[in-house]
């Protein structure tokens, strides 16, 4: 019998000891769990509280969707040094052709200079054409009307 009484004063003992939990709950302190390990050199079990969820400052959808966009970045940016330098290699191929037409430009215009000059005009005046310069005073001659008439009236049909 005395092992009955014990075995029901510790049944008494967790039943108050349940109520006591319970109330405890409904009062909104945290939740706390129970561990029958030894702590600090203690027999009895510690009481120990649940550790708090840790939450990230930055969510793992911001830092994929940050590097995406800094991938977007680089490419575009690779691109547009690709773009310039295609850009400068078709400017250096322009002013070479620009160049080259101002060269032949220089040369056609010191051809028509050298082609139109005096000298040359009175050379070919006098060597092919059989003209010369006028020795004397040049005078005006004044054509006959009817002459003039008669050859107009001659050529036309």
């Amino acid at each position: 019998m005395a092992h009955k009484d014990q075995h029901a004063q510790g049944m008494e003992e967790l039943l108050q000891r349940a109520r006591e939990e319970e109330s405890a709950q409904v009062s909104n302190e945290p939740r706390r769990s129970f561990q029958a390990t030894k702590v600090a050199g203690l027999e009895a079990p510690v009481l120990r509280t649940n550790r708090r969820a840790i939450r990230r400052s930055v969510s793992t959808f911001n830092i994929i969707a940050l590097i995406f966009c800094l991938g977007i970045a680089i490419v575009l940016y690779i691109s547009n040094i690709i773009a310039v330098k295609h850009l400068a290699a078709e400017i250096r191929l322009l002013q070479e052709q620009y160049d080259e037409t101002m060269n032949a430009q220089a040369i056609l215009l010191a051809e028509i200079d050298r082609k139109s000059s005096w000298e040359r005009i009175g050379r070919i005046a006098t060597g092919q054409l059989l003209l010369h310069f006028p020795q004397g005073q040049v005078h005006w001659i004044t054509p006959d009307e009817e002459l003039l008439r008669r050859l107009i009236d001659q050529q036309q049909p």
